[in-house]
């Protein structure tokens, strides 16, 4: 149980961070009144706040699993930058982008299936 709440939490902590680092350095448009510079310094406070906590989990995911465990599952931060990147960026995410993505994941999954 502790494993995989290690893993959740280092998984979309990591999403997360990426997502508000990208965030940070392309605010988009601002509401009236607002100040690129104090949106780009919360988002990137954010980031940089998400990305030590799945620092953290990571760590202590390596400490209750083997790397080769942990590693691949890291793999399935790709399907939530993506999304992310697609559903809250509005970024273009082509065939071939989503195929490389199914790869991977079937490569997870085999890894995890031969265990």
């Amino acid at each position: 149980m502790a494993f995989a709440i290690a893993m959740t939490l280092t998984i979309v902590c990591s999403v997360l961070g990426d997502f508000f680092m990208k965030q940070a350095a392309s605010p988009g448009p601002l509401k009236p009144g607002e100040s690129v510079r104090v949106v780009q310094r919360l988002r990137f406070a954010a980031g940089i706040g998400m990305l030590t906590v799945h620092f953290i989990a990571f760590l202590f995911a390596l400490k209750l699993a083997a790397v080769s465990v942990v590693i691949p599952l890291m793999a399935c931060t790709y399907v939530g930058t993506t999304l992310l990147a697609k559903m809250v960026l509005r970024e273009q995410v082509t065939p071939m982008r989503w195929a490389g993505i199914t790869t991977i994941m079937l490569g997870v999954v085999l890894l995890f299936r031969s265990t």
